[in-house]
């Protein structure tokens, strides 16, 4: 049960009095309510009982159901009272108890002070901030004087002084002093906790926990940063893990002595080896005992481990481990101390390295403000926080890093009692020089999985009522394509709770670029970082604009480079980058500081590429983005920003603006993902009227990029065939501007004859260019997604393997085309002929093919989940072994089509005709023939378990004698269905998978 003041205090009162008191627990095994001798004194004198009210909801009290009770302990010159409770007390009494803590009032923090004032209205608790001024009050032994606040006032007295997040009292408010004539404040003093037990030695207990591991446990039980009514420990869910062993005898050894359930997913080429177990369980294993299971050498001995380096990427939950391990450690009370370092707080690490145990002692006192009462700090274990984040505030390089470990393991290793355990991101440590270490265990953080985010969310939910995202939304994203650029966030606890926060329903999104924006605005202003990391000087000063822009300008650049990531030398030379680094950021290793804070990684780079200064460490490194879309999502928004560069210029020079899309788009195709994400974010600027698309300018040069085959002058091709260049430049300045100019005169005046013969001849180059711009017969493929290409004529073109994926290809003639393997995915072909086209192994899911003419198309093989064939025309067809599971067929002409072995699992063919089609073998179960015309067709062999016949005409007895199955099926004719039964009863049983 969470700790919950309110439920610890209670309402004191006598006839004469109102004060407050506090549950406690005794030795005797009793009950216990601790409050003032001077509350309850009256009733004590007049021996009337005493009244009191526990919390109810909402900071109110039970007023209306009291307890009525005699005092059973009291000390008059100490001013205390007890007052036992029995368990019938407590029915459908939410209470909980609290501790009496010895503290050192010297190095003591400030508390929290509870009580009911007589002018609070229904018993509203305080919960006031209150430092001591005085350790003791002169002449008055065990009693320690408090600040001057005004709101501890008569009716305080007998309440707690609370640790701010643990159920520990370290004193007891006792007295007020009147106000002097001159109308200064009140003095007001409390009962030290030791003092109150000493009165009741054989009654109360004294906690004598170090208030340093106090403060440490309460980390868990903070307020998020960015929800003050949700705690970390409201939501938190245990991570599993990941372990890196690289030694062949000790994975053999692992395998043997480890549960199988546990490891799930072996990389040997990475050398982690997932478990689906708590990584709490792991490390606590770890830290009581100094040893691992799975650590065993050849000769059976178990490894001692001295140090746990602990990985994990930005946001996915290093820091909030930590919390997590701190409250368990407390709650496990072992025998060793333990201390937490927040790295990035330390100012100078070669000092740290230097002089390592001083200025570990050192951060612990600033941090604690606490006495450490000569504690040895090499017996117990560190957990340091934040390697990574340390050149935050240090500009150190790899190199120290490196020799910071290499100090840390010589300590954990001259100190046996010793055991430290470091947290960092990827690519800050060289991992291969630690395999040769033993004492050293490497984990790493794992994604989280469906089913945790699904257990996430239940807990977020129960604090967060009005929230409506739901498991299933959780289920839509791992299942629907449509959302993979979110599923590849919900990974990330931080990144969840950002998606989960929008509340947008995964039934409701209209636009996913919407969603995504908002999250990526969070990530920037960083209001779900710890406020002790945003607040550093390096973070807090970035301007958030030239950030975006500066993450903008790399995402393209990764996208569109050579390597997939970029180095030092490139970055330092992005103009958005300087305009970034002319703040406070100085050099470009700031710059590197500030992008590791973001969900980016970084690593060593590929000794091959060998860019930059080889001497010098720091410039090999390269960056990525951490999530795929999130890179693509940039890479779109700086795209549009350079748009609206071309279109503000107001010079009239088609190669520079050809010039221009090369730097765009020329070296790579643009993926369709990112060109949603241009028109999403271009029809969200103009929604919210930020900027005016007006193309005008463009769609004035197209007889111009048309006359120099979209290359202008002063492109550089390197190893890029200049047909693909043609090609890149081409299908993203089509698609952008057949987007955004839909509405204006401008797409009317296009000449759209100019761009089909642009298109045919790059169709046709395409059949006889290879890579190298050489003549072949094989194809290159074309890739024309999100493009609208309505009634062009492609007839006899050569389009195999080419890719269409969310265009609109309505009333377009593929007549006798070759499309074989192409991707029509989420196309429209409304009206469309198809006529004799060759689509043997095309992806067709989720299409759009209403009145489309099949007629003798080859559809052998294709694939065609969930596409929309209504009314459409496929007379003679070829759909051998096509896979149209779900398929809507409804008033389709099948007629004479051959859809052997065809699966048609759960497809819809209400009203449709399939007259003398060839259905041998197919795979009908689930199908929906209601009304449709099966006069000849050919059912030998097929599967029709659980189809519906309802209204179906033309079916005969021969036709339904001839299949594999008719078990479950519905609306067959009652008498054909009798005559079956009885002649052919094996058609009614189920099918066994084979």
């Amino acid at each position: 049960m969470a700790f919950n003041r309110q439920n610890c205090i209670v309402k004191v009162q006598s006839e004469a009095s109102t004060g407050t008191g506090f549950i406690v627990d005794g030795k005797d095994g009793n009950t216990y309510v601790l409050t003032c001798y001077h509350v309850v004194e009256h009733s004590i004198k007049y021996q009337s009982d005493v009244i009191i009210s526990f919390y109810e909801s909402h900071e109110r009290f039970d007023l209306n159901n009291p307890i009525y009770k005699k005092v059973t302990y009291k000390n008059l010159e100490a001013d205390i009272a007890l007052i036992q409770l029995i368990e019938e007390d407590f029915i459908n009494k939410n209470h909980q108890k609290l501790k009496l803590l010895k503290v050192d009032l010297e190095n003591t923090n400030y508390f929290q002070s509870y009580g009911f004032p007589t002018d609070f209205h229904n018993g509203k608790s305080g919960g006031d901030k209150c430092q001591i001024l005085n350790k003791v009050v002169p002449k008055v032994k065990k009693l320690f004087q408090l600040d001057n606040t005004k709101e501890l006032r008569r009716g305080f007295s007998g309440g707690p002084l609370l640790h701010p997040t643990e159920p520990y009292v370290m004193g007891m408010f006792s007295d007020i002093e009147s106000e002097d004539k001159d109308g200064s404040q009140p003095n007001h003093y409390a009962l030290q906790a030791e003092y109150i037990v000493e009165c009741f030695p054989e009654i109360l207990n004294l906690e004598t926990r170090h208030p340093y591991e106090i403060m440490l446990s309460s980390y868990y039980d903070e307020p998020l940063p960015s929800n003050p009514s949700i705690r970390l420990s409201d939501i938190y869910v245990d991570p599993y893990f990941s372990v890196r062993v690289t030694d062949k005898d000790m994975i053999e050894n692992m395998y043997e002595n480890c549960s199988s359930k546990f490891i799930i997913s072996p990389d040997r080429r990475s050398g982690f080896h997932k478990f689906e177990q708590s990584l709490h369980e792991r490390v606590n294993n770890i830290l009581s005992t100094n040893r691992t299971y799975f650590g065993f050498d050849k000769h059976g001995k178990e490894d001692e481990i001295n140090m746990i380096m602990l990985l994990g990427y930005p946001g996915q939950g290093k820091t909030s481990f930590v919390y997590k391990q701190l409250k368990l450690l407390f709650e496990q009370n072992i025998e060793r101390r333990f201390y937490m370092i927040k790295l990035r707080e330390i100012e100078d690490i070669q000092v740290l390295i230097q002089q390592t145990l001083s200025t570990i002692e050192n951060e612990i006192i600033a941090q604690s403000r606490e006495l450490l009462n000569n504690e040895k700090l090499d017996r117990g274990i560190w957990i340091l926080d934040g390697l990574d984040e340390i050149s935050i505030n240090n500009d150190p390089g790899y190199r120290y890093i490196d020799t910071l470990i290499n100090k840390l393991h010589g300590l954990s290793q001259d100190n046996p009692q010793l055991t430290i355990v470091i947290t960092s991101r990827f690519g800050f440590i060289n991992l291969d020089s630690l395999k040769s270490k033993r004492d050293i265990i490497i984990l790493q953080i794992s994604e989280f999985d469906k089913n945790q985010q699904i257990k996430w969310l239940k807990k977020y939910k129960k604090f967060n009522k009005e929230c409506e995202f739901s498991t299933d939304d959780i289920e839509s994203f791992h299942t629907n394509n449509k959302f993979q650029e979110l599923k590849e966030m919900l990974t990330q606890p931080i990144l969840l709770k950002m998606i989960v926060e929008n509340t947008i329903r995964a039934n409701k999104i209209d636009s996913l670029t919407s969603l995504y924006n908002q999250v990526i605005e969070s990530i920037i202003i960083r209001n779900w970082a710890p406020k002790d990391e945003k607040n550093l000087p390096a973070l807090a000063s970035i301007d958030a604009y030239k950030l975006r822009k500066a993450l903008q300008e790399i995402a393209h650049n990764i996208f569109f480079g050579s390597k997939g990531y970029i180095n030092r030398t490139d970055l330092e030379d992005l103009k958005n980058v300087v305009a970034l680094r002319s703040g406070s950021l100085g050099d470009i290793g700031g710059v590197r500081k500030l992008l590791i804070a973001f969900f980016m990684k970084d690593y060593e780079k590929s000794s091959q590429d060998n860019s930059g200064n080889k001497k010098d460490i720091e410039y090999n490194f390269g960056i990525e983005f951490l999530h795929e879309y999130m890179c693509l999502y940039f890479c779109a928004e700086h795209i549009i920003n350079e748009i609206l560069c071309i279109q503000e210029n107001n010079r009239r020079n088609s190669d520079h603006d050809l010039d221009e899309f090369y730097l765009l788009f020329g070296k790579k195709r643009a993926p369709a993902q990112m060109i949603k994400y241009i028109f999403d974010i271009m029809k969200e600027k103009q929604s919210k009227n930020i900027h005016e698309f007006d193309t005008s300018k463009l769609t004035l040069f197209f007889e111009d990029f048309l006359n120099k085959n979209f290359i202008g002058e002063n492109q550089k091709f390197n190893n890029t065939p200049p047909i693909n260049v043609m090609v890149n430049i081409f299908y993203s300045y089509w698609t952008i501007i057949s987007n955004v100019t839909k509405n204006h005169n401008s797409y009317i005046e296009l000449n759209r004859t100019s761009f089909f013969q642009l298109l045919t001849l790059l169709v046709q180059s395409s059949s006889n260019i290879d890579d190298n711009n050489n003549l072949t017969n094989d194809a290159v493929n074309i890739r024309i997604e999100g493009s609208d290409l309505s009634n062009i004529n492609l007839c006899n073109s050569y389009l195999k393997m080419s890719s269409f994926i969310d265009s609109t290809l309505i009333n377009v003639n593929f007549t006798r085309a070759q499309l074989s393997f192409t991707n029509f995915v989420g196309a429209k072909l409304f009206e469309a002929n198809l006529s004799e086209a060759n689509l043997d192994s095309a992806l067709m899911n989720d299409s759009k093919m209403h009145d489309t003419i099949l007629f003798r198309t080859n559809l052998s093989n294709a694939i065609m989940l969930r596409v929309e064939l209504y009314n459409a025309t496929l007379i003679q067809a070829i759909l051998i072994n096509t896979d149209l599971s779900n398929a809507k067929l409804n008033q389709a002409d099948l007629s004479n089509s051959n859809l052997t072995e065809a699966i048609l699992v759960n497809s819809n063919f209400t009203d449709a005709i399939l007259r003398n089609a060839d259905l041998r073998r197919s795979n009908l179960s689930g199908a929906d023939l209601s009304g449709a015309d099966l006069s000849g067709a050919d059912l030998s062999g097929a599967d029709l378990s659980g189809a519906d016949f309802k209204e179906a005409k033309n079916i005969t007895l021969e036709q339904l004698s001839a299949t594999k199955s008719l078990y479950k099926t519905k609306g067959l004719n009652k008498q054909i269905r009798k005559e079956l039964q009885k002649n052919s009863p094996h058609l009614f049983k189920k099918v066994a998978k084979q």
